[in-house]
């Protein structure tokens, strides 16, 4: 398991903002951006395939990467399990250290003050406009605040966990952000996942994207952590005498006790599948299968990953399902509609 740690904003002297070309402060300015990256293993980066993706497409952003150690079950000393880890951290050793290597990424956020910091597994993907979908999903987040004045955070003071990757979630009652005529929310039938948010069935969802408080998440793809969010949950699932599952669900679980958790359906960071077995695709599960299946991006229309060819060519980039969206665009002429406040009562 890797992951990548991308700075949200660095605690400075005074807490100063930062300039930089990645999240949005306000519209057209953006505050500061760093990425570490969490090998794929201690000494080996044997999924060297990985680190090439997500240096290439990171380099899209603008985003500066540094390496940090991953983890094998082997390298834990097992005094420093969890007090009662779940059957899937037992059964999956690989599950286990992945567990040991967000701890890490959240230990390093806290041992270096960061403010907040977005944490990325090392099979994440997103949208050639990335950087535009999270002004509007900044826009959403602090319209459904509960303290709209002067935020010291782009997204608002509302939020513990902006889950930005996940395969679950449900939407809790209150206002949530609509985004209409969204032409980067991936066709209904090729969204994938365990639970949806019952707004999805409206009539219009086909073609919207959803910004609201949530529960029931799953899956890391990315989950950008605020300080005090971090040291909940490294509290959680290292030092208390809790059943600690995979890494997903000990969050799962925070977000459901208490964090305020922010999503939008469809996720806006997904997870790349380059061509080639099942058993290449994950460093946790294993598969059985030989077959060989093409490339692919979970619900990402013009996918970073699959389009990196083309973008570092500086052409058009393809979309995922031509026979429903746009075939072909120029990145810079695709433009993230604004969005309003609704309510789930």
């Amino acid at each position: 398991m890797a992951l990548t740690l991308t700075l949200l904003a660095r605690r400075l002297p005074e807490y100063a903002i930062v300039p930089s070309p990645l999240f949005p402060f306000e519209d057209g300015a953006f505050h500061s951006a760093h990425a570490y990256y969490v090998g794929a293993e201690k000494e080996y980066f044997d999924r060297t395939d990985k680190r090439d993706a997500i240096t290439l497409i990171s380099s899209f952003l603008g985003v500066d990467i540094e390496w940090i150690d991953g983890v094998k079950q082997d390298d834990i000393n097992p005094k420093a399990y969890p007090s009662k880890p779940g059957h899937h951290l037992l059964d999956r050793p690989n599950t286990l250290g992945s567990w040991r290597a967000h701890m890490n990424a959240l230990q390093t956020m806290i041992a270096r003050g960061y403010s907040s910091a977005l944490i990325l597994e090392d099979d994440s993907d997103w949208d050639v406009s990335f950087k535009d979908q999270m002004v509007e999903f900044a826009r959403g987040a602090r319209a459904i605040s509960t303290k709209q004045d002067n935020p010291h955070s782009p997204y608002g003071d509302s939020w513990d966990l902006l889950w930005l990757g996940h395969c679950s979630s449900r939407a809790k009652k209150g206002p949530y952000w609509k985004i209409p005529n969204d032409p980067t929310v991936a066709p209904l039938q090729y969204r994938t996942g365990f639970k949806h948010p019952s707004i999805i069935d409206e009539p219009d969802a086909a073609f919207s994207r959803y910004i609201y408080l949530a529960e029931d998440l799953l899956c890391s793809y990315g989950i950008a952590w605020t300080l005090d969010a971090a040291r909940n949950a490294l509290a959680r699932m290292s030092m208390l005498e809790l059943d600690v599952a995979a890494a997903d669900v000990g969050f799962h679980v925070a977000c459901d006790g208490g964090l305020r958790c922010l999503t939008s359906e469809p996720a806006l960071i997904g997870s790349y599948r380059r061509a080639g077995p099942p058993q290449a695709d994950s460093d946790i599960e294993i598969f059985e299968s030989t077959e060989w299946h093409e490339a692919g991006s979970g619900h990402i229309v013009w996918s970073s990953s699959l389009n990196a060819l083309r973008l570092a060519a500086g052409s058009t980039v393809k979309a995922q399902w031509p026979e429903i969206t746009p075939p072909e665009i120029d990145p810079m002429k695709l433009k993230i509609p604004k969005g309003h406040l609704e309510d789930l009562s």
